[in-house]
């Protein structure tokens, strides 16, 4: 009858979605495998193209039109393989994340401020901490790569702009915002740019690079913390991007049980 029909229409959904999620995580570790495998020959090439940086310095016409071609092709080239080593390192810290389903976080209670100062220095942003001993359980070193794909992104989007990092608490939840003074994102970009190899639009990916998996790092790495991202306007209402990550704050512990009469 119908329901043995619906029963084998469920068992056929149920094996297909067993073996699509065999596959993706097939995928996965394949590659974070391929990944882990390229940073040898990248950083190999890293050395050899500073060498000959070195001795394009060294020829006995340095400032000839070929020479100066030369180094410019090879400055053009370490900064390829800048980008590469940052691109497999978002896989490789992708990969885990992934493999993990639900990652077991080296969560530790961390002060925001000197944080927050730390990864502003990078690209010379201005921060505000308030309180300035807010304190929260976080994975350090995931945070610090979220803060700097953010940073990274936002001075891109504005080379010579103001960029602010604010961090506060209502109590239940911490709210980190990364703003820039850039062309901003399009309200009909702002879901699409968190997805893996998405391209900002052309007024935000100026330069090379502007597609990778910075963003969809973000957000792996903020809901590993049981939290969002997202793409706001600027609280001021300017012109440019506002990303917000919110993190509940950890539970206070439980109150002590009144013992009974």
């Amino acid at each position: 009858g119908n329901g043995d029909e619906i029963d084998r229409l469920g068992q056929a959904f149920n094996a297909m979605a067993t073996q699509l999620g065999a596959m993706l995580r097939g995928q996965r570790v394949l590659l974070t495998n391929v990944s882990h495998e390229l940073r040898t020959p990248v950083a190999r090439m890293r050395v050899l193209v500073e060498l000959l940086g070195e001795r394009l310095t060294n020829l006995p016409d340095p400032e000839h039109p070929v020479a100066a071609r030369l180094r410019r092709g090879i400055t053009e080239m370490g900064e390829d393989l800048i980008e590469l080593e940052g691109l497999i390192g978002d896989l490789l810290t992708s990969g885990r994340l992934d493999l993990a389903g639900a990652p077991a976080l080296q969560r530790q209670p961390t002060e925001l401020q000197p944080l927050l100062t730390r990864a502003a220095a990078r690209v010379g942003a201005r921060v505000r901490c308030e309180p300035a001993t807010l304190t929260a359980e976080l994975d350090v070193v995931l945070i610090e790569r979220l803060l700097a794909n953010l940073l990274h992104n936002a001075r891109r989007a504005c080379p010579e702009g103001q960029i602010d990092i604010t961090a506060g608490s209502d109590g239940v939840t911490l709210t980190l915002g990364v703003e820039d003074e850039g062309p901003g994102i399009a309200p009909g970009e702002r879901a699409q740019i968190f997805d893996p190899f998405t391209r900002l639009d052309a007024a935000r990916a100026r330069d090379h690079g502007g597609v990778g998996l910075g963003l969809y790092l973000c957000r792996q790495i903020a809901q590993a913390h049981g939290g969002t991202i997202a793409a706001e306007d600027r609280l001021d209402g300017a012109r440019g991007a506002r990303l917000v990550l919110r993190l509940p704050l950890a539970a206070p512990a439980p109150a002590p049980a009144i013992p009974g009469p």
